[in-house]
C-alpha cells in the first residue's frame, strides 16, 4: 500500500541530510494518514476470509475466486 507514496521524491534527493530530513518531515506524516484510512476502511484478510476467533472455515477448491 505505501512504498512510492511514502518516498518515491527521496530518490531525487542529493544529500543524505536533506534524505533524512524529507524521511522524517514528510513520510512520517504520509504514513500517518495511510494508517488512518486503513483502519477507517479496511478490512482484516482473516475476517475477509471468515475468520471467527482466529479460526477458519474450511476452504473449499477455488477459496480465492471470492476473496
Amino acid at each position: 500500500m505505501a512504498g512510492r507514496a511514502l518516498w518515491q521524491e527521496a530518490t531525487q534527493i542529493g544529500s543524505r541530510e536533506e534524505r533524512l530530513n524529507f524521511f522524517k518531515s514528510q513520510t512520517v506524516s504520509r504514513l500517518k494518514e495511510l494508517t488512518r484510512v486503513a483502519e477507517e476502511w479496511a478490512t482484516p484478510w482473516c475476517v475477509k476470509m471468515g475468520s471467527k476467533d482466529g479460526r477458519f472455515p474450511d476452504l473449499s477448491e477455488g477459496w480465492y475466486r471470492r476473496y
